[in-house]
């Protein structure tokens, strides 16, 4: 179901699909970029919502934080223990998320982590890049970290599925 969630005094665009087994929110600051993904979790609850000034989410009125929005997108939605998918931009959220709230966090699933304020070139783009790799080992859940061409990353939506499944768990669809 589509939707606006209020975040501050602005709001984000957001599809949350009802369905069964633990909760997967999908991360990037344009939700589009899962279009690839979503039917292989079918009957699954999955959300997914565009970041301020992103997408079908309008611009921003005043400074936030991604990891506050997060925050706010989940309670409002009442989603209290998640698997977090994060492409680009929004595998750094993931990761300081699950780190900042270990409990709220079932799994984590990155694909191709970048660091949100950064931009990079084709040149830079492999580099590691400490604020996204450096603290893994500080996850406290369960990982399932995917690394390649950034633009390759989502074309092959059947590994990014089964990873998603494999940390979501399996469930009776009903």
């Amino acid at each position: 179901m589509e939707m606006t969630i209020p975040v501050g005094p602005d709001e984000v665009w957001a599809d949350h699909q009802a369905g069964g087994g633990v909760p997967v929110v999908l991360l990037d600051s344009d939700s589009s970029s899962w279009e690839s993904v979503l039917p292989g979790l079918t009957g699954r609850r999955v959300l997914r919502y565009d970041v301020r000034g992103c997408g079908r989410s309008p611009r921003p009125t005043a400074d936030f934080t991604l990891l506050g929005d997060l925050e706010v997108v989940l309670d409002q939605l009442d989603l209290q223990r998640v698997v977090l998918v994060g492409y680009s931009m929004g595998g750094s959220t993931a990761l300081a998320y699950a780190l900042e709230h270990p409990d709220r966090v079932r799994g984590i699933v990155l694909l191709s982590p970048t660091p949100a304020e950064a931009e990079q070139d084709e040149d830079t783009y492999l580099q590691p890049d400490p604020a996204a790799y450096d603290r893994l080992h500080e996850l406290q859940v369960p990982a399932a970290v995917l690394i390649g061409d950034q633009l390759a990353s989502l074309r092959e939506p059947q590994l990014v599925v089964d990873a998603i499944v494999r940390l979501a768990g399996d469930y009776e669809a009903g």
